[in-house]
């Protein structure tokens, strides 16, 4: 209530100047006075050059320090000879500050560590396999993607331009459909009906695949004052490495199957990938540009992922 008062009061002070010059103004606000003391009219106009938050802010704070039942008499603003000094002293001080700030700011480098966790698939020829009937198909819910990684991100000549460069290890999951499993024989890759095979339906079928991967990134990034990121796109590339693949079978009543073996998977992977965010939520996609089989030896397939940032 006290502050909304003084508030109130400063409005009706600066509105007072263009209408009478005094040496003294006195406003009486519930039994609270404030008074401004001025030399003459510009002394009034100096008031343009103050904080009036700092002015309500010692306002308030010297009416709560008076003892509570007496006259309370708050005296604002009283310029002197050195207020020319003190503004221009005040004012460069913030100027430095500012500077200051904006250098370490735009010559930060940033190190972090992110996990996106998001979904799989692929596509043969430009369209879903399940589109075409093929026994590969996924359970696209059941297909997630998890990576997990180191980064460093460095702002490029004090601009919004960032680069970003990391490592990361990340796992795909691809979850067939129906009774398929994977097997892998001299010729190549081979995608089985289960059932058929072993007279058992399965509950879970899927082929799961690491990857260690270096991102390079260079991408845009605005913040707002206070130094908190408000929008930022990257885009860039990725190749990676494979360091383990696995199937992972579950025949209904009986125990799970790992078979650690390559299937045929290209050992080396490249791609695309792009990452969009507002304030702290971040959006990704990677696209795989090279198959995900080895040529010959499994369908022509083209892993991507999609998902969130954390």
């Amino acid at each position: 209530m006290k502050k909304t008062r003084c508030i109130a009061l400063v409005l009706l002070l600066l509105g007072s100047v263009g209408a009478k010059a005094q040496d003294t103004v006195k406003v009486d606000v519930g039994g609270t006075k404030v008074i401004i003391v001025t030399k003459d009219k510009d002394g009034l106009k100096d008031l343009s050059k103050v904080d009036l938050n700092k002015i309500i802010a010692e306002a308030v704070k010297k009416a709560d320090s008076s003892r509570s039942g007496s006259e309370k008499t708050v005296i604002v603003y009283q310029p002197n000879e050195n207020f020319n000094d003190y503004y221009t002293s005040e004012y460069e001080n913030q100027r430095n500050r500012h500077r200051k700030y904006k250098r370490r700011r735009r010559s930060r480098v940033r190190n972090y560590l992110s996990l996106d966790l998001g979904f799989n698939n692929y596509l043969e020829n430009g369209r879903f396999p399940d589109e075409a009937g093929k026994a590969y198909g996924l359970d696209v819910f059941g297909s997630r993607y998890i990576s997990v990684g180191w980064y460093r991100r460095t702002s490029l000549f004090g601009s919004p331009l960032r680069l970003t460069m990391g490592i990361e290890v990340s796992w795909n999951n691809f979850m067939f459909t129906n009774d398929t499993y994977i097997t892998q024989d001299s010729a190549g890759v081979n995608f089985r009906d289960y059932l058929e095979d072993n007279n058992v339906t399965i509950d879970k079928s899927k082929l799961t695949t690491i990857y260690a991967n270096v991102p390079i990134l260079l991408g845009l990034r605005f913040q707002n004052p206070f130094g908190r990121t408000t929008f930022r796109f990257d885009i860039g590339g990725y190749f990676g490495y494979r360091l383990d693949s696995y199937a992972k079978i579950k025949p209904s009543g009986q125990n799970v199957q790992r078979p650690h073996r390559s299937y045929f998977l290209n050992n080396w992977r490249y791609g695309l990938v792009t990452y969009l965010g507002f304030d702290g939520f971040q959006l990704f996609a990677k696209y795989d540009l090279n198959p995900l089989f080895v040529e010959g030896k499994g369908p022509s397939l083209n892993a991507f992922s999609f998902g969130i940032r954390l």
